[in-house]
């Protein structure tokens, strides 16, 4: 029998400065002094607290700290720090919210950038310091790729009330998103399904935002990968979007300044936090990302807290299993030479065996496939499939029997129609 050893150390931290970690197996963190936070969220002393193993984590330091941490990969002192600046951006927002009309919505707010450009940090920081200022933003995550309110592969937006922290960030414990799914991590898979999301989503984020008097005086943050100029000029008339903050990229700042939009659109640059992981295999990366998200919907993303109890329940033999495709080309055939065929989403249903161990599920609120693409149909829960085998019913008929894993107890799915989300359980991540 052999025992592990831990290796624990006690890291001191100077005001202003930023500590950065990777997680170890086992990893656990307790701030023994001073005052520290994470992407805008105070974090609490004397309380040991742990994080899953290869994760990055960035702890800025409000006032001189000292930092136990147990079993780090990596671990050193930052020289340098873009919270202050994150921070000042956020003051001066709030500044510009006190001087609008008492009926007057605050600033919707689109940030944008390439790929690994600090999209999700400068996000969060931004949502963080809202919530602590007594604001609920409304929150728009328009990745499919890594999306912080819901699965890999959808898109969604949710009302934040509460902060964010490195323990609850993947634990989809928000007020009840409003959720999408597209099928696919790569929009250009389906370009036209995911214009329509988009028009949805806007449609009804702004109709909340004319209803809802504290998202009103909130805002709205909406976070979104760089793909295109059509993409960014999609999003910006869509949610009639006020102020564009683009990361890191000034060749990508001069493009939208230079664009032409619906309205008058005011765009701003914005450095890219530190410490962002150089990682040689990036898609690799992204993968381990898109299944951790998964994991911890259906197994909790603490390690001493996981979601329990869960049910497994049998799949109805009435349930539609389907995908949402983009490749129907309408006229396709009839049109004048030079003009393109314009795409349409369409549903195509699946046979039931096509289905694997693992795969994992959007459940809708309908109960035909011709209400799939309804402006009222969205994503109300995900489920994975936990077994396949076949029984034998009365008339001695052999018949698929597959058993669905949902993170939440229930007695039966309430949902008649699944989605194929491309997204599976990776237990070896």
């Amino acid at each position: 029998m052999t025992t592990s050893t831990n290796d624990i150390k006690t890291v001191h931290v100077n005001k202003g400065k930023e500590l950065r970690i990777i997680t170890g197996e086992n990893f656990t963190f307790k701030i023994l002094k001073g005052q520290m936070e994470w992407n805008g969220c105070e974090l609490s002393n004397g309380t040991a607290q742990s994080i899953q193993q290869n994760t990055w984590l960035s702890f800025y330091a409000i006032e001189e700290s000292d930092v136990e941490i147990v079993n780090s990969k990596s671990c050193y002192i930052g020289i340098k720090s873009v919270v202050e600046e994150y921070y000042s951006i956020f003051n001066n927002l709030n500044d510009n919210r006190s001087h609008f009309a008492e009926d007057e919505p605050a600033q919707i707010i689109l940030i944008t950038g390439p790929a690994r450009s600090g999209k999700t940090t400068f996000a969060l920081h931004q949502l963080n310091y809202q919530v602590q200022y007594g604001y609920n933003p409304l929150f728009v995550d328009l990745s499919l790729s890594t999306n912080i309110i819901t699965l890999p592969g959808c898109i969604g937006c949710t009302v934040v009330s509460n902060t964010f922290s490195p323990t609850t960030q993947l634990d989809y414990n928000f007020n009840q998103p409003l959720v999408y799914c597209c099928g696919t991590t790569k929009i250009e898979d389906k370009n036209p399904l995911y214009y329509h999301y988009i028009e949805l989503l806007a449609a009804n984020c702004l109709t909340k935002m004319n209803s809802d008097q504290s998202v009103k005086k909130s805002g709205m943050i909406i976070r979104c990968p760089f793909i295109s100029m059509e993409v960014i000029k999609k999003v910006v008339n869509s949610f009639k979007v006020d102020l564009v903050y683009v990361m890191d990229s000034e060749q990508l700042l001069n493009e939208i300044e230079s664009s032409q939009f619906d309205h008058c659109v005011t765009s701003s640059f914005v450095n890219k936090p530190a410490g962002i992981p150089l990682c040689i295999e990036y898609n690799s990366f992204i993968r381990r990302l898109q299944h951790r998200a998964v994991n911890n919907y259906f197994y909790g993303c603490s390690p001493e807290s996981p979601l329990c109890p869960r049910s497994s329940v049998l799949l109805s033999s009435s349930a539609k299993v389907v995908t949402i495709k983009s490749l129907n080309n309408e006229n396709a055939g009839f049109l004048p030479i030079g003009q393109p065929a314009s795409q349409k989403p369409y549903v195509e249903e699946k046979d039931r065996q096509d289905m694997k161990k693992n795969d994992v599920y959007a459940l809708l609120n309908c109960t035909t496939v011709d209400e799939v693409l309804n402006d009222t149909t969205n994503v109300i829960g995900f489920v994975t499939v936990e077994n396949i085998g076949i029984s034998t019913e009365d008339q001695n008929i052999l018949s698929l029997q597959i058993e669905i894993l949902s993170p939440h107890p229930v007695e039966e799915l309430p949902s008649t129609v699944l989605v194929a989300t491309g997204m599976k359980i990776e237990h070896d991540i």
